[in-house]
């Protein structure tokens, strides 16, 4: 085979008669005029076409994955962005967790020593010279001028987006339930909201727009609601007879989210006691409220 294609290397544009006979020499022989010349131009117009079509493969279709070491890199940089990805999203599935944990923490009661709970739910911008984080009482006016008082407290971007809670927090509120106190806030004993005395059945109404947090059973306070407002407050609704709204359900103010009770161990009668937090501090329900 060499020899025969070294024959049309010589003097290319001379013709050559190429003569076919068949083995066996049954068939007439069959001869061809060939000009070496336009051979090999046929030949480079072949090669040049497949190597033409290969390289748009490569381009243009999945081909050039299979190539080996092509587009390692590019695999590489996506891995690395999923994997940022991953850690992403499982910090902010970490964070959601811990802030559903240490709010059902909160709502259970389960709280004697509560630096753990008040240092958890404490806003991060909060000035870092409070001096001890133990729930404080609210800075309203006394009891006896609350009433003749209107508070109103801006909500922020960083305390409640505009699309999730009202603009604001009007105090004081009208109370959850019409009844006789019966115990108030003492955070020297962990006793971190007001006790109201109502008959069984009575309707449990939320203090302010919000959203449901939480509601569910909790062993010391029965059927728990527990409601997130604008700028941080949190009203929690416990010993109640059976709960009326779900987590992620949207309350309006005065809206029925339970119904009174005598459900959970510590309990000593129908009643509904009433807790309200704000950044982590729980705050003497008694002025937020009127005609308590």
């Amino acid at each position: 085979m060499k020899a025969f294609l070294s024959e049309f290397r010589n003097d290319p544009d001379k013709p050559r008669n190429v003569i076919f006979v068949e083995q066996d020499g049954l068939d007439a022989p069959r001869q061809y005029a060939i000009i070496p010349r336009e051979l090999w131009k046929l030949l480079g117009m072949l090669v040049g076409g497949a190597v033409t079509v290969t390289a748009l493969l490569i381009v243009f279709t999945p081909v050039r994955q299979l190539i080996p070491g092509y587009g390692t890199e590019s695999i590489r940089q996506n891995a690395r962005l999923n994997a940022i990805r991953l850690e992403m999203l499982e910090d902010s599935l970490q964070v959601q967790g811990d802030y559903i944990a240490r709010l059902r923490f909160l709502i259970t009661g389960e709280i004697e020593d509560s630096a753990f709970a008040m240092a958890s739910f404490a806003d991060p911008d909060m000035d870092e010279d409070v001096p001890s984080l133990r729930p404080v009482r609210s800075t309203s006016p006394p009891i006896e001028d609350r009433s003749l008082t209107q508070v109103v407290v801006n909500a922020s971007l960083d305390d409640s987006p505009d699309e999730l809670f009202s603009n604001a927090v009007t105090f004081p509120s009208l109370p959850p339930v019409d009844g006789f106190l019966t115990r108030g806030f003492d955070a020297a004993s962990s006793h971190f909201g007001t006790d109201v005395a109502v008959p069984e059945g009575t309707p449990v109404r939320a203090i302010a727009d919000g959203y449901v947090v939480f509601s569910d059973w909790t062993q010391e306070g029965g059927h728990a609601v527990g409601v997130q407002h604008a700028a941080g407050y949190i009203s929690i609704y416990k010993h109640n007879l059976r709960l009326t709204k779900r987590v992620g359900e949207r309350v309006r103010d005065r809206e029925i989210i339970a119904v009174s009770g005598n459900s959970g161990e510590v309990t000593t009668g129908p009643h509904l006691h009433f807790e309200l937090w704000r950044n982590g501090l729980a705050q003497d329900p008694r002025y937020y409220v009127v005609s308590w």
